[in-house]
This record gives structure tokens, C-alpha cells and sequence, in this order.
């Protein structure tokens, strides 16, 4: 049966897509992870049961047929049928140029296209972000013993940029967790229930990211991700996720929107607790002031 269409062309699924998006803002925070999971790739449904949906979110069957019902369907069968017959073929919502087709334009043209993407990735990134997510992992942070933070591949150089943030601006211990399962097991080792663990990763999605989450999850550590779509495997796991916007022309990934919400995490953190940080920073410069003294004494040799 052909999916009922509105003389605009919105069919039965686009309407319903609509209404979730709407809907967001106000959603239990259970309805939203579901809800962006379906949103990102609606032939999960088409061709997921909903015991191997709730797996792959990381809730219960219960759960999503609540959510359902929410939007005015009898249970998840009913909803399943609502996206076959309106999802025919799934399309890539970000058409790339061709390499050669922007090789071909002039290079201040090829400059302001690359640039405004970047941009539009950023705007993107901070509409859709949940303040209540940054909430979370900045009161979670403040609550750990330890802060830990895995990245792989690209990623591991967040991760560092961002233990250097948080090292010059806190007194918390830091555990990267990046390299060879070799080299970071010792380290994550140390995690213990209450920890916080944030995760870094895009595609293609590292397996070490779902080894590393899956050890925090066994100890009862406070998981949260940083990445560009509910497809990530540590989606299910995270007790909150920051979405990303990963859009380009090329084949690469973006990361203005990781640096941006890193350095909102860190400010977040310094102003929850003012004090403690003017301390942090004026002893820093006191110990860089006289670092600059100490070279400036020195015999050249």
C-alpha cells in the first residue's frame, strides 16, 4: 500500500518525523534518546525488531513502545508499519560535491565554500545542543575523583587538547585514555563507580571506544559521548550524548564543533566554582612569571 500523501507531498512519516522534532524540547529525557536515534536513520525501524532496537539505544521494549504510544500509535508495531511504508529508499541528507567538481572551482571560491561549511557545522552543532547534557557532565565532573576521556585515531588529539584545558584549570586528576589497548589498560584500571568517562569518537567509530565504555559500564563509572550521530555504539551506554554536526564537502570529518564544545564544558566548569579557578590561574602565572625569570638568569652557554 502506498503511503498516504498531503497535496504537498508530506507523506505519513514526514508528518510524524515533524511532529518529534517539534516535540524535542519537551520530551523525557528516555523519549528524546530514542526519538534522536530514529530521527538520524529511520530504516532502523523498517528493519529492527524492538528487542534489537532497544539494544542498540540502550532501553527497554516497554520503554519504546511508550514512546510510541506517545505519538498516538498502539505500540511499535504499528509505528513500524507507519515507516516502511513511507521510508522506500534511504537518502544521505548531506549531498558531498565531488572532489573534482570543487577541484575544478577558483581557489578563493573553494576557500569560502570550505570555510562556510565549517560554519554551518558550528551553528548546527549549538542548535541542537542540549544544555542539560552540558549541565550533567559539568556537575558530574565536579562530583568524580576522576576525570577520564578516551579518543582514537583523529580523536586522541581532542582528547589531548582537552586534557591540557583541564589540567591548567584544575586540581582533578586526568586519565587520557588513547593508543594501543597496551598502552591505555593500565589506566583505566583506575576507574571506580563515579568516575566520569567521556567519550570521543566519529566515524569510521573505534572499537577500542565501545571496550573503553564497556569497562566504565562494568564499573559503574558515569558515561557521556561526544559524537556526530545516535549510530555511534556507545550511544546505547552513555548516560548523556552531545551531538556533533559532521558535515563537508570532502570525505573527512568536521571537529569546530568538538573544540567548541570543549571549551564550553571547560568555561562551564571554571564558573562553577570561580574561586577555585582565579586560584588555579593566578598560581600558574605565578609559577610562569618565574619560569621567565629563571631563563632570563641563565649563563648562555
Amino acid at each position: 500500500m502506498a503511503p498516504e500523501m498531503e497535496p504537498g507531498g508530506m507523506d505519513a512519516w514526514a508528518r510524524t518525523a515533524e511532529r518529534i522534532r517539534a516535540e524535542l524540547p519537551t520530551m523525557k529525557a528516555i523519549h528524546k534518546k530514542i526519538a534522536l536515534y530514529i530521527l538520524e536513520d529511520p530504516q532502523c525501524v523498517t528493519f529492527s525488531t524492538i528487542q534489537s532496537l532497544g539494544e542498540s539505544i540502550g532501553v527497554s521494549e516497554a520503554t519504546i513502545v511508550r514512546f510510541t504510544r506517545t505519538l498516538g500509535f498502539t505500540g511499535f508495531t504499528d509505528f513500524k508499519r507507519e515507516v516502511q511504508e513511507s521510508i522506500k529508499l534511504q537518502l544521505n541528507p548531506y549531498v558531498k560535491i565531488a572532489l573534482g567538481e570543487l577541484h575544478d572551482l577558483a581557489k578563493p571560491t573553494q576557500i569560502k565554500k570550505l570555510f562556510q561549511y565549517e560554519l554551518e557545522n558550528l551553528k548546527k552543532t549549538h542548535h541542537d545542543l542540549e544544555e542539560k547534557v552540558v549541565e550533567d557532565i559539568v556537575e558530574a565532573t565536579r562530583r568524580a575523583d576522576r576525570i577520564f576521556m578516551c579518543g582514537f585515531g583523529v580523536s586522541q588529539y581532542l582528547v589531548k587538547m582537552y586534557e591540557f584545558l583541564f589540567s591548567s584549570n584544575t586540581d582533578k586528576p586526568f586519565v587520557a585514555i588513547t593508543g594501543s589497548v597496551a598502552d591505555y589498560i593500565p589506566r583505566l584500571s583506575l576507574l571506580r563507580k563515579g568516575d566520569v568517562l567521556l567519550v570521543m569518537t566519529m566515524p569510521p567509530y573505534s572499537r577500542e571506544a565501545s571496550q573503553v565504555a564497556e569497562f566504565a559500564r562494568a564499573r559503574q563509572g558515569r558515561i557521556f559521548l561526544i559524537t556526530d550521530s545516535p549510530r555511534c555504539p556507545v550511544y546505547a551506554m552513555a548516560e548523556g550524548t552531545i551531538l556533533i554536526a559532521n558535515t563537508s564537502l570532502l570525505f573527512t570529518n568536521s571537529y569546530v564543533g568538538h573544540v567548541a564544545v570543549l571549551q564550553t564544558i571547560m568555561n562551564m566548569l571554571l564558573l562553577s566554582n570561580r574561586r577555585q579557578a582565579v586560584k588555579k590561574l593566578k598560581h600558574l602565572g605565578d609559577l610562569e612569571v618565574q619560569g621567565y625569570k629563571d631563563l632570563c638568569s641563565q649563563e648562555p652557554t
